[in-house]
């Protein structure tokens, strides 16, 4: 990087949360999930994030030509194609309680799309994965939380209002919308994943004197919103399951946009969004998911143990900002938990005979 962008984003690049705060986040998520575990009777331990996948599906990342000269950077320096999976979730698991519905898809959300890029060369940021670029986004420009410390408060939160009786539940809610209003923005009911725009949120540099945010933008966008009285009435839990399997009897194509960082746009808080009328995004790729189907037990298997973390990245791409310097150890804590619990050895994926 430039000593002028070092200068200016160095202590974002080293100073996240305090360990005993990325600590108690994995608390949170260790005490999430085992009460999972306990309460639906699971084996295996699950995601503490985006647990409930849609499916992963295979894709191309297609790199063209003519890229913006200030943005050819990294993955984005010359046209090339690469094998990629995507993959789709929920961010949590929520359902219609007063229905006696654990869990459903048309349960007020974030969704998430994940995406890793195999066979991409050079020295990356971590060393379990020697050959993937990871790209995390969600359906919203914005996150739930500026800091960590902050969204340790809403996972502290998140977890009174689980265990709270009927008589204190509605002020814990009160408290939630208080202190976390992007909750109600985020918390959104879709008809299909591969119909929706999705943002990286947080930050990313781009070479060595650039910060971008990423968008992924589907060729067929869908802006309508179900209600969740309308989704509580389908009988399929797994209903964006299957809107993927129809919509992918064809080809799905999202156009992979990054937009420049202002001198006013901030770094280090991500639920200030950029705004696109003082930025537009501007394309550096397209990610083409071709017809196929992708509900095989193996396939399905993969989607569960598949992980993704946006460190796994070249330098030109090193994600920026406490959230995700904190998304770093977490990730990677938490990874190597549910794999001891569930007797899986990791290994890098190539795009070949993974599943």
């Amino acid at each position: 990087m430039s000593p002028a962008l070092l200068r200016e984003i160095g202590w974002h690049m080293t100073s996240g949360a305090a360990p005993n705060v990325n600590d108690r986040i994995i608390d949170e998520f260790e005490l999430k999930v085992r009460r999972r575990m306990k309460d639906e009777g699971l084996s295996t331990m699950p995601r503490g994030a985006h647990p409930h996948h849609h499916g992963i599906v295979t894709a191309e990342l297609r790199v063209p030509g003519d890229v913006r000269p200030d943005l050819q950077k990294g993955l984005f320096a010359k046209n090339g194609t690469y094998p990629a999976y995507v993959r789709f979730s929920n961010a949590a698991t929520e359902g219609f309680p007063d229905a006696g519905i654990r869990r459903h898809d048309g349960a007020p959300d974030a969704r998430g799309m994940a995406i890793k890029v195999m066979g991409v060369p050079g020295a990356k940021l971590l060393d379990d994965e020697q050959h993937t670029q990871d790209v995390v986004l969600v359906n919203a420009p914005v996150f739930i939380a500026r800091s960590p410390e902050h969204f340790l408060e809403f996972m502290a939160l998140r977890r009174a209002m689980v265990a709270a009786s009927p008589a204190t539940l509605p002020a814990l809610q009160r408290e939630m919308v208080q202190k976390f209003p992007l909750v109600l923005q985020l918390r959104t009911v879709i008809r299909d994943p591969l119909t929706q725009l999705y943002w990286s949120q947080t930050p990313y540099a781009l070479g060595s004197g650039l910060i971008v945010k990423y968008l992924a933008q589907p060729r067929i966008l869908d802006t309508v919103a179900l209600t969740p009285a309308e989704a509580k009435g389908n009988p399929d839990p797994d209903y964006l399951r299957a809107a993927m399997a129809r919509t992918l009897r064809g080809e799905v194509v999202f156009d992979i946009k990054v937009q420049r960082r202002l001198d006013h746009m901030p770094i280090d808080d991500p639920t200030v969004e950029w705004k696109e009328s003082e930025s537009p995004f501007v394309s550096v790729a397209t990610l083409v998911i071709p017809s196929q189907a992708f509900m095989s037990p193996a396939q399905m298997a993969f989607a569960e143990h598949a992980s993704f973390n946006p460190w796994h990245s070249l330098e030109a791409h090193r994600p920026l900002g406490r959230i995700n310097q904190s998304r770093r150890d977490v990730y990677i804590e938490m990874l190597k938990r549910r794999h001891t619990t569930n007797g899986v050895v990791a290994s890098e994926p190539t795009g070949t005979n993974d599943f």
